[in-house]
């Protein structure tokens, strides 16, 4: 029998088709969703089918399976970058390099799993748009020279105490959105994991997987629907780069060089497993000792470099800086000196706390150290007067540099309300480089 490859140019109530005979001939036809039924009646035992990975893949995938291949069409150049971007050329695109061998093919999970995995996504989003919330209560209260500690509004107890303050109308009503929304995502994140929990334990290798020091129960569901079927990684390799674990690798002809990880993959697992990985090295002695002596490596670090930023297009306001700090502050030199709005400035004269971390959300090229974001704080002086404490963030995002982005906060240290400098939402460099 003639074998038949079949392009799918999956949309939410039709589907475009190309049948491509093995003489190169094309056919093609549209069929509406809901005759799915009949579609796959004419499908023959050798027909081989790819159709684009879109939100109800799923439904055509199980009703085809095993005869088809998902195919993400931003993996697959072809169909993305394509100058005729048309339905019929979609399908027809599909059919042919299906029919080549040449399609990136997308893993399907097995149901349960892709349900916890949607589920998990859920959570991630919620869980961030909750901390956006308590960042912008803490702005507010602070504004007011109320400063709480950083997690503090995660506490019932300290919503009920921020409710019970005194403020202006319009301050008290948004403070009261906020605090009612945080509770009310709170109660939805506890369902979600809840839900989690108890549906990933019943995964395979769940048992085993939570016998590992630092998983526990829900990060242990976590990380089985994000690595689906194990046996789709043939060694443990494959499975950390799927995790974008492993460090990038540059070769040429008799240079080698090894980077930071790549960051590719599941960002979602591959938090889950720094978490882990923190979580293990408090209750391990062999891995408490492994960590400090990385930290302790990386710690004798440094970040460099200065630029400037544009503050506000209305007003033209821009900032310079300049720097060097290292990630052990007990380590010199340690200079930072920050200049904006014609002629104001701060000198650092002393570093009071410095943390290099690696954000996830940042691949910067080429490969860099192992770390991108220095936090840190120190006192200095203000146009020429000391007793003044700043606030910093410097984010490395490769070259050229652009993508590099600056915070600063700038007060007096007897009385942090009198602030002279507040850019606390992160700027990309117009000039320079970290």
């Amino acid at each position: 029998m003639e074998r038949r490859h079949i392009g799918i140019d999956l949309h939410r109530n039709n589907f475009p088709c190309c049948v491509r005979l093995e003489n190169g001939r094309n056919y093609l036809s549209t069929w509406k969703l809901e005759a799915l039924p009949q579609f796959v009646k004419k499908l023959r035992p050798s027909d081989e089918v790819a159709v684009e990975v879109t939100g109800n893949t799923r439904l055509f995938y199980e009703a085809v399976a095993p005869r088809v291949v998902a195919v993400d069409p931003h993996q697959f150049r072809v169909i993305s970058h394509s100058v005729k971007k048309t339905d019929p050329n979609d399908a027809r695109n599909l059919a042919l390099y299906l029919s080549k061998g040449l399609l990136p093919e997308v893993r399907m999970k097995e149901k349960t799993q892709a349900q916890i995995a949607s589920l998990t996504q859920t959570r991630d989003t919620l869980v961030k748009l909750r901390t956006a919330l308590k960042n912008k209560g803490n702005h507010i209260l602070s504004a007011h020279g109320i400063n709480l500690e950083k997690e503090a509004l995660s506490s019932e107890k300290k919503l009920g105490e921020v409710l019970a303050m005194r403020f202006d109308p319009m301050v008290r009503i948004e403070l009261r959105v906020i605090v009612d929304q945080i509770r009310s995502w709170n109660e939805s994140i506890a369902e979600l994991e809840k839900t989690i929990t108890a549906e990933g334990q019943k995964l395979p290798g769940h048992k085993n997987l939570t016998s590992i020091k630092g998983i526990g129960p829900r990060t242990g569901s976590i990380l089985l629907s994000v690595i689906g079927n194990i046996h789709d990684f043939p060694a443990e390799g494959k499975l950390a780069a799927y995790f974008g674990i492993v460090p990038r690798v540059s070769n040429s002809n008799e240079t080698e060089r090894s980077g930071r990880i790549t960051k590719r993959g599941s960002k979602l697992g591959r938090t889950a497993l720094v978490q882990c990985a923190l979580i293990a090295q408090r209750y391990s002695p062999y891995r408490k000792k492994f960590y400090e002596k990385t930290k302790a490596k990386l710690l004798g670090q440094r970040m460099t470099g200065g630029g400037s930023v544009l503050v506000d297009s209305r007003s033209r306001l821009r900032m310079t800086h300049g720097f060097e700090l290292h990630c052990n502050i007990s380590i010199l030199p340690n200079n930072l000196e920050i200049n904006w709005d014609r002629g104001n400035s701060w000198h650092k004269e002393q570093s009071t706390s410095g943390v290099c971390s690696d954000d996830p959300n940042i691949r910067p090229q080429p490969p860099s150290v192992g770390f991108d974001t220095y936090v840190g704080t120190g006192i200095g002086r203000y146009n020429g007067q000391s007793g003044y404490t700043a606030e910093w963030t410097f984010k490395d995002a490769g070259e050229p540099g652009t993508s590099d982005t600056a915070t600063y906060r700038i007060y007096e240290t007897a009385n942090p309300i009198h602030v002279v400098l507040n850019v606390t939402v992160p700027k990309n460099l117009e000039h320079g480089n970290h």
